[in-house]
C-alpha cells in the first residue's frame, strides 16, 4: 500500500465503485467537518485503483466535507489493483461490522453489491463465516433477494430493525406495488404486518378484478381516502378496511347492514355504538359521554329498550 495525494475532481471521477449502502444527503457531519477545518484530513482516504481509476473504499463522507470545505488536495492510501476482491469486503466488514451484524437489510446489501462485482459463492461464504452466519445456499439466496429491493424499503427495513425473515416476506411482493406503497410512507403508519396486509389485499383485488394498479389508484373513493385530512393512523385504518372490503364483498354487505341497523336506533349524541370495521374482533362497545349526574339515568333508560336490545342482538348475529 502507498501513499499519494488527489483531488477532490480525481476521486469524484468514477462511480462508487465501492459504497454499497445508499448515501443520506441530510447525515450529520458536523463534528467530522469542524475536525477537518480546524486540523486538516487526519486520516487518509482508502482507495483502490481499478481498471485505471482510483475508487475510494473508505472515505465517502469525508471526500464530501472536503469538496463543502474547498480543500483542494487529500492524501490517500492506494490498494494495488491485484488485492483480492474478498479482502476488500473483509476491510469493508471491519469497518461497518456493528452495523453489519446488528442490520439485516445492510447485510443483505453488501452481500449483493459484492456479488455484482464478481464475489464467487466460496468467498461470499467466507464472509458469512466470519460474520458468524451459518454458510447456506438458502440464506444466500434470502440475502441476494432482500439485497435488489428498492434503496427506499432496504432503508425503512434498516431504520425498522426488521429480521431477515421480514426483509425476505417484502422481496416477494411486485416491485411496482412496493415503491408506490412505500412513496406514500409520510402518509400511512407502516409496520411488518400492515404492509403484508396491504401488499396481499392490493394483489388479490388486481388480480380478481384484473384491473391494472394505476386504474385502481385513480378511483375518486380512493384518492379521497389517501388524500383526507387525517392522522396517518386513522388513515391506514381507512385503506385497510377499504381495502378489505373491496377484496370481501360479502364483507362489505355485511357493513352496511349493520351500518343501517346503527343508524335506525338514532341514539343520542352520548352514545357511540362501535365496532371493529374488519370484523376481526368480533365484538360490540357502548360509549356513554355525560357530564353531570342527571344525565345518566336517561342515558340508562336508552340504554334498556327492548329496540336497542333487539338491534344488539341482530348485530352480533352479523359479525
Amino acid at each position: 500500500m502507498v501513499t499519494d495525494t488527489f483531488t477532490c475532481e480525481e476521486l469524484n471521477s468514477s462511480q462508487p465503485r465501492y459504497q454499497f449502502w445508499p448515501a443520506k444527503a441530510a447525515e450529520n457531519k458536523t463534528a467530522l467537518q469542524l475536525s477537518m477545518q480546524q486540523m486538516g484530513l487526519l486520516s487518509p482516504i482508502i482507495v483502490h485503483r481499478h481498471q485505471g481509476k482510483y475508487c475510494i473504499l473508505d472515505g465517502f463522507k469525508r471526500l464530501q466535507i472536503a469538496e463543502t470545505l474547498q480543500i483542494k488536495e487529500l492524501p490517500c492510501h492506494v490498494l494495488p489493483p491485484n488485492t483480492p476482491l474478498l479482502q476488500l469486503a473483509v476491510f469493508l466488514f471491519q469497518k461497518n461490522q456493528p452495523i453489519l451484524i446488528d442490520s439485516a437489510a445492510q447485510r443483505s446489501k453488501f452481500f449483493t453489491h459484492f456479488q455484482q462485482l464478481g464475489l464467487t459463492k466460496d468467498d461470499t461464504g467466507a464472509l458469512f463465516t466470519l460474520m458468524g452466519i451459518e454458510n447456506h445456499p438458502r440464506l444466500l439466496r434470502q440475502y441476494l433477494s432482500v439485497g435488489e429491493l428498492p434503496d427506499d424499503v432496504l432503508i425503512f427495513c434498516h431504520e425498522k430493525r426488521f429480521s431477515l425473515k421480514q426483509c425476505t416476506h417484502l422481496s416477494k411482493h411486485p416491485r411496482a406495488l412496493l415503491i408506490q406503497l412505500f412513496a406514500w410512507r409520510d402518509k400511512l403508519h407502516l409496520t411488518a404486518g400492515i404492509i403484508e396486509e396491504i401488499l396481499g389485499n392490493f394483489k388479490d383485488i388486481l388480480r380478481a378484478e384484473q384491473l391494472e394498479f394505476n386504474t385502481l389508484a385513480n378511483e375518486p373513493a380512493f384518492i379521497e381516502l389517501m388524500e383526507k385530512n387525517c392522522t396517518v393512523q386513522q388513515r391506514t385504518l381507512a385503506l385497510r378496511t377499504w381495502l378489505r372490503l373491496r377484496r370481501f364483498p360479502r364483507l362489505s354487505k355485511i357493513q352496511n347492514k349493520m351500518n343501517g341497523i346503527a343508524q335506525s336506533l338514532s341514539l343520542p349524541p352520548q352514545i357511540k355504538l362501535q365496532w371493529d370495521s374488519t370484523l376481526e374482533n368480533r365484538a360490540l362497545s357502548f360509549t356513554v359521554h355525560f357530564t353531570e349526574p342527571e344525565q345518566w339515568p336517561e342515558l340508562l333508560n336508552t340504554l334498556q329498550q327492548d329496540s336497542i336490545h333487539q338491534a344488539i342482538t341482530l348485530l352480533l348475529d352479523e359479525i
